[in-house]
């Protein structure tokens, strides 16, 4: 690409409902990248959204400081034009959207828009450049009918949105070589996109998939609409901070990036749906808690999130939280050893690893060493909601009292129970448990690294050698593919639906590598990702539930609240979900404060 910047299904109406009750968000980990109705035959559409609410899809404004008469709304103006936002750096920084997945595509999503958005509040789909979709049952079998919204333009004069660019747009994502986890599931479920006309285009399913809306839209990333044109014209966008990525039709467009520095965007001029605050808006990517600290004392960020001693400093001298309206954040490890023989369930046993964690005595052993309560009061100040099991939660379909009931007999923190486990396993002093932790800061919440060093002291009490290492992305992406990590915890930080979530990490459904895979699980979820029968979903759900809390097949903290510090000289609000993969969206609506 020149080195230039650019000129400025029928499936029943149960599919749709099974859709609307799993969907929250996409799922991944330390680095993966990872209503009435008709049923009936062809051409019988069951419609999911009717109305354009395009003049709702912004946030809800939060109450402005008071004006005076003097100072009416419209002569108003931020008192910064710029404002400044500061996170720790994505797994994998790039301007090609085929290579950055749903955890790290938050470093582009000011720019790009989705044919479904999210509502900022309550994080349900909403209208997005599509004003309407439908289910049909067509000759081929399940697909999707989007209705386009027409005179949507893209950056920089590359032309009208239209049919074209969603075609584009999904070869994009489907063309090998492409790096994001889903490239499997674009390929296989989504596998073909035809256009009927400029403002519509029909999606054909290879199956019924429950997570299917949910994957296109905003609420997972990795379906960012590109210019068709743009990308025609200029190629792919290889070169950081020299080639501008392809353009998109979001209310801020690409100004400049820095590789591991920042990306700056300004205002894109009579947006169709929403005009943001401030005419330019950067993200900068800082690992380190006390510099992003340093940075908000000093008026270089005016947004950022910290871990809970600096936040606890931060507003202490003035500076306010803002919270994400929904709570799916987790906070959890995973154990990275046991794999299956086969993808997709269709094996029947498990790859001759070596792996420790091959025994669930281990991974119970880990489970009851650390002390849940000492980091959550530690890193989070005690505002973590205990995590039973990983994925699921009270609010989703499976829930299980039972793993309440029995979560302190089988998880709680009691050192001699874990050496007792240990030792039940062929584990002592003169043959010790030895285990590697990769020590890596998280973009979705702070203080990732701080709290695996934190467990890996309790590990060390019980006699556990532990091996500490930070390694880049491109090497552990590549080493988790194949299956090269055989006695691994890693941090995991993210948003998941029940669909997502288990799937990427505790299944053999691609993309692998992330966690313990358990045959049953897979089965289980071969299963629930084709059924339509809420009910048959709900029981699905919790024996694959029962499945993950029996086998430990992790190590669950916390459910989080998503916190921002900001400067109320500069940031009156920020109305955002908190509970999408990569956490960190809805940056449009930052609200200023006005002069």
């Amino acid at each position: 690409m020149n080195a230039r910047r650019f000129p400025r299904l029928m499936l029943p109406l149960i599919v749709l409902l099974i859709a609307a009750m799993l969907m929250a968000v996409a799922c991944g980990g330390d680095d993966d990248d990872d209503g009435g109705s008709t049923s009936g035959t062809t051409s019988t559409t069951t419609t999911t959204t009717t109305t354009d609410t395009s003049t709702t899809a912004a946030a809800a404004p939060t109450a402005e400081p008071a004006m005076t008469a003097e100072e009416p709304a419209a002569m108003m103006e931020p008192v910064v034009d710029r404002v400044v936002t500061a996170f720790e750096a994505p797994s994998t920084e790039g301007n090609e959207t085929r290579h950055i997945g749903q955890t790290t595509v938050w470093q582009m999503k000011p720019m790009y828009e989705y044919l479904i958005d999210s509502d900022p509040i309550t994080d349900e789909m909403i209208p997005g450049l599509a004003t309407e979709w439908a289910a049909e049952e067509g000759p081929e079998g399940p697909q999707v009918r989007f209705h386009l919204r027409e005179g949507v333009q893209f950056h920089d004069d590359w032309g009208e949105f239209t049919a074209a660019d969603v075609l584009h747009t999904m070869w994009n994502h489907q063309r090998e070589g492409g790096l994001h986890g889903e490239l499997v599931y674009f390929q296989d479920v989504t596998y073909e996109t035809i256009a009927e006309n400029d403002y519509e285009v029909v999606f054909k399913l290879s199956r019924p998939d429950s997570n299917f809306f949910a994957q296109i839209s905003r609420l997972q990333g990795g379906v960012e609409i590109i210019s068709k044109a743009h990308h025609d014209a200029e190629g792919d966008p290889v070169v950081i901070g020299e080639d501008a990525p392809i353009a998109g039709t979001g209310s801020y467009q690409y100004l400049e990036r820095a590789q591991g520095q920042n990306i700056v965007f300004e205002r894109t001029p009579d947006h169709w749906r929403f005009t943001p605050d401030f005419p330019e808006l950067e993200i900068k990517f800082i690992n380190e808690a006390s510099t992003r600290l340093a940075a908000l004392f000093n008026d270089e960020v005016h947004l950022t999130n910290l871990p809970e001693d600096n936040l606890q400093q931060a507003v202490a001298d003035g500076y306010a939280v803002v919270v994400g309206h929904v709570q799916a954040l987790r906070a959890f490890a995973q154990f990275r050893g046991q794999y299956e023989n086969e993808a997709s369930a269709l094996g029947d046993s498990y790859m001759d690893t070596g792996s420790p964690f091959l025994d669930v005595r281990v991974r119970q052993a880990l489970n009851r060493a650390i002390n849940r309560t000492e980091i959550n009061d530690a890193f989070f100040g005690g505002k973590g909601e205990v995590m039973r099991v990983n994925h699921l939660n009270p609010g989703r379909p499976g829930w299980n009292q039972r793993w309440v009931d029995e979560f302190e007999s089988k998880y709680g923190f009691d050192p001699d129970a874990a050496s007792a486990l240990l030792a039940e396993a062929g584990y002592s002093a003169s043959n010790p448990l030895e285990i590697d932790i990769n020590v890596a800061p998280l973009s979705r919440y702070a203080g990732a690294d701080d709290i695996i060093e934190t467990m890996a002291n309790y590990w060390r009490d019980i006699g556990v050698v532990v091996n500490q290492y930070t390694e880049d992305t491109a090497t552990r992406r590549a080493r988790g593919r194949n299956f090269e990590y055989t006695r691994e915890i890693a941090m995991g930080g993210t948003s998941s639906n029940i669909t997502i979530g288990p799937k990427v990490y505790n299944t053999s459904f691609p993309p692998r590598g992330g966690g313990v895979e358990i045959l049953e699980s897979s089965k289980l979820m071969g299963e629930f990702i084709q059924t339509l029968d809420p009910v048959k979903a709900d029981a699905l759900a919790r024996e694959m539930g029962d499945i993950f809390f029996d086998e430990f097949i992790s190590i669950p903290l916390f459910w989080l609240p998503a916190e921002a510090v900001i400067n109320p000289e500069v940031i009156a609000a920020h109305t955002w979900p908190g509970s999408i993969t990569g956490t960190w969206t809805h940056l449009e609506n930052i609200e200023a404060v006005k002069k």
